[in-house]
């Protein structure tokens, strides 16, 4: 099964993640048994783009935040805009934002996105180019589990532009009971973090999205791509 990255308040999951485009589910897409095992010596050294769309202004940003990860991390991807990219990054505002995890990206058709930036606020291309290093959400880690309202998210979520029936709402938030697939801790910093208001939960305590890279995001990037890295040398 395939499942695209959620990001509430960025921007659920079919084999693809914010109830404006902002405040929905940063849909992640692609398996994450896959991305976790063989399938990330898939990113080793680089992965071309091409834009789907898109200002000028915001493909600059979107190209800077995923320079980020390449700062601190073996892996570069190429803006070259060749016809077979691996990535294809698109802007469509009217939509939540999504993108394959990793190498699930490869079974996309090759004329559709494999992410969407939506309206490329700060921070969402980061997100998105977490996911497609095969980087999941940080509300994925157990460690740090919420207790969930599910009435008001049900509501929400039946909202425009998501539209979610019960059962596509049920299944997301089974989805937010899953391990993230790197790291043990839960890091409130983290640009992988999904934002949710505070109604979501119980506690009534909000979860706002980072717009910047963490220190613990960079450590999570150096371990996987060493780990990749050494494979693929193997």
């Amino acid at each position: 099964m395939l499942h695209r990255e959620d990001a509430l308040g960025r921007s659920a999951n079919a084999g693809q993640c914010r109830v404006n485009a902002r405040a929905a589910p940063f849909q992640e897409r692609g398996s994450r048994d896959s991305a976790a095992r063989s399938d990330l010596a898939g990113w080793h050294a680089a992965a071309c783009a091409r834009w789907l769309g898109g200002t000028p202004a915001q493909r600059s940003r979107a190209r800077a935040e995923a320079a980020w990860w390449s700062v601190v991390s073996n892996i570069h991807f190429a803006f070259d805009d060749v016809p077979d990219a691996e990535l294809r990054v698109a802007f469509r505002s009217d939509e939540p934002a999504w993108a394959y995890i990793c190498t699930d990206a490869r079974r996309a058709p090759p004329d559709q996105p494999t992410m969407n930036l939506g309206a490329a606020e700060p921070g969402a291309a980061a997100h998105g180019f977490g996911h497609a290093m095969g980087l999941t959400h940080v509300r994925q880690n157990r460690a740090g589990g919420k207790s969930w309202n599910v009435d008001a998210i049900l509501r929400d979520l039946a909202r425009p532009p998501l539209h979610w029936d019960r059962e596509r709402v049920l299944a997301y938030l089974n989805s937010l009971g899953r391990d993230s697939m790197t790291g043990t801790m839960f890091d409130p910093g983290s640009v992988m973090l999904e934002y949710y208001p505070a109604d979501w939960t119980t506690s009534r305590l909000a979860v706002r999205a980072n717009a910047v890279l963490s220190t613990y995001d960079k450590l999570q990037a150096v371990q996987v791509y060493a780990r990749i890295s050494l494979d693929s040398d193997a």
